[in-house]
């Protein structure tokens, strides 16, 4: 079972209220919803560009190497937002045995 004592721990020491706290947590919500409208720029690229594909045989230029770029900063940018907040998903079945 995952420690739940040191998630609870870290959350407070982030929700602490300080001033830097604040701000640090207005601008993780302000990535959290830049990644968010990312992720939604991209499928929208995707399926332009599918439909470019099939039904007037023309595709954008460089729209598969933009997704790719995308979708890496997501999962990047995502993960330290998600280890800022301590909620990384933890693998504990070898502690369990």
């Amino acid at each position: 079972m995952a420690d739940v004592g040191a998630v609870t721990e870290v959350t407070n020491l982030h929700e602490s209220g300080s001033t830097l706290d604040v701000a640090i947590s207005r601008a993780i919500r302000f990535i959290e919803l830049a990644l968010a409208w990312l992720l939604l720029a991209i499928i929208s690229l995707n399926f332009i560009n599918v439909v470019g594909r099939y039904v007037f045989s023309r595709t954008i230029l460089g729209a598969d190497e933009v997704q790719i770029y995308g979708m890496i900063w997501i999962a990047f940018v995502g993960a330290a937002v998600v280890a800022w907040r301590g909620e990384h998903l933890r693998m504990d079945v070898l502690l369990r045995l």
